[in-house]
This record gives C-alpha cells, sequence and structure tokens, in this order.
C-alpha cells in the first residue's frame, strides 16, 4: 500500500552564533579590565586561556553599557599554572561582560553566544 503525503513549510526557525575576541585574539593583560556587549542569549560560553597564576573576575550586567556589575557565583576563575585553559558556560541574559585580572598576566578570553 502507498501513502502519499504533503508538507508545507511555512517557516523555519535557527539559532545562530555570534563571537567576541574579546581580548583581541591573543592573550593580552587584562588588569585594567576587557568588556564586550552582549546579545543577551542565555546560552553562552567563555574561554577562558591564562599564561600563568592569575585570578580572572568576571562582571556581568543587564546593561548595554554595563551600567550596573554583577559578580556570578563562578567568579573569580583561579588560574594556578601556565598554560590554563577552561570553557564555562554563561546561564545569564547579560548584555554586558567584563573581565579583569588580578595581575598582569596574560590572558586569552572567547564569548560565544547561541542566539
Amino acid at each position: 500500500m502507498t501513502l502519499n503525503t504533503r508538507t508545507d513549510v511555512s517557516e523555519i526557525e535557527a539559532r545562530g552564533g555570534l563571537d567576541a575576541e574579546l581580548t583581541e585574539g591573543e592573550a593580552i593583560d587584562i588588569s585594567g579590565g576587557v568588556s564586550s556587549q552582549m546579545v543577551r542569549s542565555s546560552d553562552a560560553t567563555l574561554y577562558l586561556r591564562s599564561e600563568g597564576a592569575v585570578n580572572v573576575h568576571i562582571y556581568l550586567s543587564p546593561d548595554e553599557n554595563g551600567g550596573e556589575l554583577f559578580e556570578p557565583e563562578d567568579s573569580p576563575v583561579v588560574f594556578e599554572g601556565s598554560e590554563s585553559k577552561t570553557p564555562i558556560q554563561l546561564v545569564y541574559n547579560a548584555s554586558y561582560i567584563e573581565l579583569v585580572g588580578t595581575n598582569t598576566t596574560p590572558v586569552y578570553g572567547r564569548l560565544e553566544e547561541v542566539v
């Protein structure tokens, strides 16, 4: 027995991604802070790599300009030695992110958001 079906697709929804190179693609001194706007995605991953011992504080804000900053529970990220790296899943609807290192040790930071 043959069964014929017909499906009309009127709309396809997809999720895109946004990347933000917080440190412009290389490990740099972030003791003065580096920041970027976000797209208020609740699905983002922050990739950090350190060239030595440093604590990296993560600050998030619901304001696009970082007007009021909040430090989540998983901050600071503690790097105890050389060439350490870690991904951090961010589950907050933030519009702004700022990273601040506790010393001048170079840190690489990249943010990937799913929108």
